[in-house]
């Protein structure tokens, strides 16, 4: 669904899919040389869930345009089979192989899917500036499949600014500075497969010049 009016724009969506025999990389709870061994299966699934964006340019004059977003989404995936599956794996070890047998759920809860998001960013631009500032909540993730470590909640704060100039030519040149995790978060991300070694980058700030042309 989508409605917008003058400098307002709201949209929303709701989905809800099915698959047979979806294709996934499950944890097996096995360990091998001190690295978690995965096997790819086959189930079927279900995925459910919602978006929604709202955006609204609330002022428009002589002091530039200045536009409030706010958004959020949220998914949730399941298997939806019964029982569990066994599955031999066999982890090559140069001239030889390490043989194990895997219980696979055919239930519960997939692996690797991302958290529910709830977002808002003030957004301005004049003549020949702009500037942003916004935040992202990522919940905290426990609907997790076998195996699989629940990832706990952040925020991420960003801004930037920049200014733009137009050449005779037809050409253009920007200078922008950026500032990423303001808040220098913690922040693990529950769709990677090294959430559990190693988080996103902390606070960051860059700066450059933008030819274009």
């Amino acid at each position: 669904m989508h409605w917008h009016r003058g400098p307002l724009r709201v949209g929303a969506s709701l989905y809800h899919v099915r698959y047979r025999d979806f294709i996934y990389l499950a944890d097996t709870g096995i360990v091998d040389g001190g690295l978690g061994v995965r096997a790819w299966n086959q189930a079927d699934a279900r995925f459910t869930g919602g978006e929604v964006e709202a955006e609204w340019t609330f002022i428009d004059n002589d002091s530039g345009a200045w536009t409030t977003r706010v958004f959020g989404d949220i998914v949730r995936g399941r298997l939806d089979g019964e029982g569990t599956r066994m599955m031999d794996i066999e982890v090559p070890h140069g001239d030889h192989a390490h043989h194990y047998v895997a219980e696979l759920a055919l239930d519960g809860h997939l692996p690797r899917i991302a958290p529910a998001r709830l977002g808002a960013e003030l957004r301005w631009a004049g003549a020949h500036w702009r500037a942003g500032l916004g935040a992202v909540r990522h919940a905290r993730q426990d609907d997790v499949a076998a195996h699989e470590t629940a990832t706990p909640g952040y925020t991420l704060v960003h801004a930037n600014v920049a200014w733009h100039m137009d050449t005779a030519a037809g050409n253009a040149v920007e200078l922008f500075l950026n500032g990423s995790n303001l808040l220098d978060e913690e922040a693990r991300v529950h769709t990677s497969f090294l959430k559990d070694l190693a988080p996103q980058a902390g606070r960051g700030v860059s700066a450059g010049v933008r030819i274009l042309f």
